[in-house]
């Protein structure tokens, strides 16, 4: 049997050729330090001898919303165990639930649905229009870079390391002061926030001495070298310097500008170069000499500069209908946690 899997999947860990389930339900794990995570399942799939189901009898209420509850409670039901911890079925039944109307339920998963929905269609739009420009009707030619694809007949390709006005380079290997120690903010990796944008309430900095050799100017981009790759930051404004973990790249303004090519590591292309690229022993690592060799598509300093102006009209566009949903969520979500906390509490049963 196991001959064959290995026929099929090509070695591929982790799939087998039948399923146990072929629904939407809730899956938990009931041994072990991991013990009382939660999955919300849908198609296809198995389970293992340590992995509990739920589902719903009343197809009204949100599947989902009861994932994002019981994230929450199974910390307070699971008993220590040798091996860690245990919640099987009988700790699970006694979990007690704080239940809102179904309608309720659906407003929370359909805001953060189309929080997510939005998030896809602002990083479609960024991959389409770096990779194949503004004009929908030029003609196209292959640009022999797999993660590329076809490109307009007169943009060129082009690697990092030809368009970049001083070698790539690394960052400082230095803990850093807390703030208020010095004029240069020290940019670590955790810095950094899911939007690409510096965190504000606290930072660390480097003595003048020591963030010399590795300031920051504007436009310069900055790549995660290790664990959080694919991460990128474009430096606008500010003294700063940057850490170990992240290499800079500088580019020939001659050449580039450098909002696109920010632009272009926010496109779903360069995650997949990513993936193809990153070596993984611990943790993923993508060194200085393969960002040097990065490709990417190349059109005229005009088309680039337009590709950049029409995507930051855009994604700005997308950015306020995400804060504005967000906004109206706000009270939804915590009218979630206050009935989380009445059912940890136990003050408020259904």
């Amino acid at each position: 049997m196991n001959e064959l899997f290995v026929n099929i999947y090509n070695g591929c860990l982790g799939y087998i050729p039948t399923y146990d389930f072929d629904c939407k339900q809730i899956t938990w794990t009931t041994d072990g330090v991991n013990a009382g995570t939660i999955f919300l399942r849908e198609g296809k799939h198995n389970c293992t001898n340590v992995c509990g189901t739920l589902q719903l009898k009343d197809c009204n209420y949100s599947l989902k919303f009861f994932m994002y509850l019981l994230q929450y409670l199974t910390d307070y039901y699971k008993r220590p165990d040798i091996n860690g911890a245990k919640i099987m079925n009988n700790e699970m039944a006694q979990i007690v639930l704080c239940v809102p109307p179904a309608i309720e339920q659906k407003r929370i998963s359909d805001k953060e649905k189309l929080i997510k929905l939005l998030r896809e269609y602002r990083q479609s739009i960024i991959s389409e229009t770096v990779t194949k420009g503004l004009d929908k009707k030029v003609q196209m030619k292959h640009s022999g870079i797999e993660w590329i694809g076809d490109i307009p007949v007169d943009w060129e390709t082009a690697k990092l390391k030809y368009i970049t006005s001083q070698p790539l380079m690394y960052g400082a290997n230095e803990i850093g002061e807390n703030e208020g120690q010095s004029s240069t903010r020290y940019i670590r990796i955790t810095d950094i926030d899911d939007s690409g944008n510096l965190k504000t309430d606290t930072f660390k900095s480097l003595s003048p001495e020591k963030a010399k050799p590795y300031l920051l100017n504007i436009g310069d981009i900055l790549f995660a070298r290790s664990g959080s790759v694919g991460k990128t930051y474009f430096h606008k404004y500010g003294k700063a310097c940057f850490a170990g973990y992240f290499v800079k790249f500088s580019p020939n303004i001659t050449m580039v500008y450098p909002k696109y090519v920010y632009y272009i590591t926010l496109s779903n292309g360069y995650k997949n170069w990513i993936q193809m690229s990153s070596i993984q022993v611990t943790i993923k690592n993508i060194s200085a000499e393969k960002y040097n060799n990065f490709s990417i598509p190349l059109p005229s300093l005009k088309i680039q500069r337009t590709i950049s102006d029409f995507l930051d009209k855009k994604t700005s566009h997308i950015d306020n209908l995400i804060e504005n949903i967000t906004k109206q969520t706000k009270k939804l979500q915590e009218y979630r946690k206050s009935i989380i906390g009445e059912a940890v509490t136990g003050k408020a049963a259904i």
